[in-house]
Formats: structure tokens, C-alpha cells, sequence
């Protein structure tokens, strides 16, 4: 997410991953100042229902990392190696939405994607309009409990259902 800060306006991109009672604290990167942002309280709410179900999908063996990205807001959440920089995972973030946006207007029955990157599986579903998650796996499929937590992410979504027409 872009924030701005509150000492010298500088555009920071922050990793919502470190909310803190339902506030996004960062150090700004130009003039180090702290900052503190209260969030809205339905996405606030949807963060931390989903710290939670990703924290779970990070304890099954074959997932290597995992994100949230939204369309317009860029990550959200980001359980990856830290190889891969903020940048790096907006541009998969954003590739990978074009992609699936693009799969939907030849099949309106997509309900995932997968990639093969470096002999690693990025396994990508939609879980809203505009929101993504991106499981990166050693296997080429997830197992059925893994699978089974995804639609709770849909659940806790501050936003309306899918909207496939669009996306």
C-alpha cells in the first residue's frame, strides 16, 4: 500500500504485514520519520483475518511463500523469502492478475492459475474483484486441506464477490 508521510510527504510503499492494533506503522524512507496510520476498519479486519489463514497455509510443506495483492493497492500481504523486494512482487502481482483478467475473457470457468517459474509453482486464485493470492509451491498441486483454506480468505474480503465481468 502507498502511504504518504506525515513529517515530509514522501510516497512510501508499505507492507501492511506489520499492523499493529489496527494501525500501519513505518519509518519513513527519505527523512525517518515513524509514522502511524489508523486503517479502515473492514480492511483492517480482512488483514488480520488473513495474516491468519495465510500464517496456517505457510505450515503445509509444499508452500514456499505467499502473497496478497490487490489490483489497485498493490500487496497487501506478503509471506515471501526475502529475495524477492516489494517491487518485484508488485510486478508478479500485477502480471499475474493481467494474466488471469485475460484467461476470463476466453474461459469464464477459470478458477486458478499456475505458473512455472525456476522449477517453483506460483498457483494464483482470485478471491475478489481486483484481490489475488499468490501461493508459491515446490508441487505442482496443493493439497485439499490448503486448497479448503482459500475460501475463507473470500470470506473475510471488505469487498463485494467477484465480479469475473469486471475484473
Amino acid at each position: 500500500m502507498i502511504l504518504f508521510c506525515e513529517d515530509c510527504g514522501e510516497k512510501n510503499h508499505v507492507d501492511l504485514s506489520g499492523l499493529e492494533g489496527g494501525r500501519a506503522r513505518f519509518t519513513c524512507r527519505e527523512c525517518n520519520y515513524l509514522n502511524s496510520y489508523p486503517l479502515p476498519w473492514p480492511e483492517h479486519a480482512f488483514l488480520e483475518k488473513s495474516e491468519s489463514i495465510c500464517k496456517e497455509m505457510l505450515s503445509f510443506p509444499e508452500v514456499i511463500g505467499l502473497f496478497l495483492y490487490h489490483s489497485q493497492r498493490g500487496i497487501l500481504l506478503s509471506r515471501m523469502p526475502a529475495i524477492l523486494k516489494q517491487a518485484d512482487l508488485n510486478t508478479l502481482g500485477r502480471e499475474f492478475s493481467r494474466a488471469y483478467s485475460q484467461s476470463l475473457l476466453a474461459f469464464s470457468d477459470v478458477h486458478g492459475m499456475q505458473i512455472r517459474i525456476a522449477e517453483k509453482y506460483f498457483i494464483v486464485h482470485q478471491i475478489r474483484a481486483g484481490f489475488f493470492l499468490v501461493i508459491v509451491s515446490r508441487t505442482p498441486s496443493l493439497s485439499r486441506e490448503l486448497c479448503g483454506l482459500i475460501p475463507g480468505l473470500a470470506e473475510s474480503s471488505p469487498v463485494p464477490g467477484p465480479d469475473r465481468e469486471n475484473s
